[in-house]
């Protein structure tokens, strides 16, 4: 019975050899549903506490430009106060701010005068909903923030 083996039927056939059950060559070298939904689970997982953190350094990034405009607009204040005796209003002064404002912040000069200002960027675009809200800036170099959520000011959003 070595030579011979059996069909189907229970008839013994010279030749004929049992069927095995064969792995498709596609199906052995590929994924499975289950394996590609766990991948993709787990990119989801990865990617809801990656983000937040990015976007927060993205607005921190954002926002040390702004401090830098912030100082740029006080050291030329102060000189032109060296210079003239009195700390400049007007159209030079709206001139300077609209060409020192970083991408994501408006200049503005409130309570000018002759021998005092405050220089404040404002949210604008993405920046809009920012915990540190308007960052500004006196002559006396206090640095602080209007609109803000955050308990210390100094060390939250000028610190950092």
């Amino acid at each position: 019975m070595s030579a011979r083996l059996k069909n189907a039927a229970g008839i013994l056939r010279p030749g004929i050899r049992p069927a095995r059950h064969r792995v498709s060559p596609i199906r052995g070298r590929g994924f499975t549903l289950i394996e590609l939904l766990v991948a993709v689970a787990m990119v989801a997982v990865l990617a809801a506490a990656a983000i937040p953190g990015y976007r927060q350094y993205v607005a921190r990034g954002y926002r040390a430009q702004a401090k830098a405009a912030l100082l740029q607009v006080a050291l030329w204040m102060e000189r032109a106060h060296t210079a003239n005796g009195v700390y400049p209003e007007g159209d030079a002064a709206q001139a300077m701010l609209t060409s020192l404002a970083p991408q994501h912040y408006a200049l503005q000069l409130r309570a000018s005068t002759a021998s005092s200002y405050t220089v404040v960027a404002v949210r604008r675009g993405p920046m809009q909903g920012d915990i540190c809200g308007d960052l500004t800036l006196t002559h006396t170099g206090v640095r602080g923030a209007e609109a803000h959520r955050v308990g210390n000011v100094a060390r939250d959003c000028w610190g950092r």
